[in-house]
């Protein structure tokens, strides 16, 4: 007797009850089938047909699911655990490239009424956005926001001093840019209401981020996992969007965009337009900080957010 033989795990699953019994045993058939080497012609069309009676039985387990939910609605985090399950989402879990935090959530948006701070933010857009026009019609203050650092090997990212993904900071290795009080006070004044933590040459960070149009910020991962990334769009044509890990969503001018960019993340924007997008960036720290990055096509600022894990203070030396 052959426990794994594919022949019989197939007519195993053929004579089963019902669809769970057989979908066991077809799926050991078919990875049998896919770790050896399979010669027999036979054996080849049995495993073929035991892909397709997966398939349907699939089908047919989704959709009693999907039916079974729609009469019980479920919130969103479910629906994730759901589609998940259904194979129609993949699991994102953090990935910093640096240093890893363990014990911390792994989230990909945090919704902006989690923030005392926000709602007060957000409601600055229309000064913000003034201030940042008027910068921009002048031409020049922007820098690529990927730079060559000479003492460092370079890693080769796809916009490493390209001025299509551009930046001004405002706030840059802890220290508050020269004239940017002069030339931005509102948004220098709002920054002041949102609480930055400070880390020795580090934090606080806060910029205008800018995307040229039709720029991809490829998929990538930030380095910690204990910040959180913050925008908040400007000037925002349509089709912008943001993926992180899974969660695909459209960049809209005014509304806070906060995110774990320690899970792999990337920014989109439909062709065919003829403004880019420009947002403002922060850092939101979570055990250490945590800070805010760019989107396609838009103009945004960084801040530090508020601590979550390992320290209260606002204060790191």
């Amino acid at each position: 007797m052959e426990p794994r033989n594919v022949a019989a795990l197939i007519l195993k699953g053929d004579r089963a009850a019902d669809d769970r019994a057989a979908t066991s045993y077809y799926q050991l058939a078919v990875s049998q089938g896919q770790g050896a080497q399979v010669a027999d012609p036979a054996t080849k069309a049995l495993i073929s047909q035991a892909q397709a009676k997966l398939t349907r039985m699939a089908e047919r387990f989704a959709t009693h699911l999907r039916a079974t939910m729609a009469a019980h609605p479920a919130s969103a985090r479910f629906e994730e655990a759901v589609a998940l399950l259904l194979g129609e989402k993949q699991l994102y879990f953090q990935s910093p490239t640096n240093f890893f935090f363990p014990g911390l959530p792994h989230r990909q948006f945090f919704p902006p009424v989690e923030f005392d701070w926000a709602a007060g933010l957000m409601t600055e857009t229309d000064e913000i956005e003034t201030e940042l026009r008027a910068f921009l019609e002048e031409g020049a203050g922007l820098s690529p926001y990927v730079r060559a650092d000479p003492t460092r090997a370079s890693r080769g990212h796809a916009l490493l001093d390209d001025p299509r993904w551009s930046a001004f900071h405002l706030f840059e290795n802890g220290h508050p840019v020269p004239r940017a009080e002069e030339r931005f006070p509102r948004t220098m004044a709002a920054l002041a209401r949102v609480p930055m933590p400070v880390i020795a040459a580090r934090s606080p960070m806060a910029l205008f981020s800018v995307l040229q149009p039709d720029t991809h910020i490829p998929p990538h991962t930030g380095m910690l996992n204990t910040r959180l990334i913050c925008h908040l769009p400007l000037i925002v044509p349509a089709g912008c969007t943001l993926r992180v890990g899974n969660d695909v969503r459209p960049v809209e001018r005014g509304k806070l965009m906060i995110f774990d960019d320690s899970i792999e993340h990337e920014a989109l924007k439909s062709s065919g337009h003829d403004a880019g997008r420009s947002a403002v960036r922060g850092v939101a720290p979570r055990a250490f900080g945590r800070r805010a990055r760019g989107v396609d096509g838009a103009v945004r600022i960084r801040w530090p957010l508020r601590w979550r894990a390992m320290t209260r203070k606002a204060e790191i030396t």
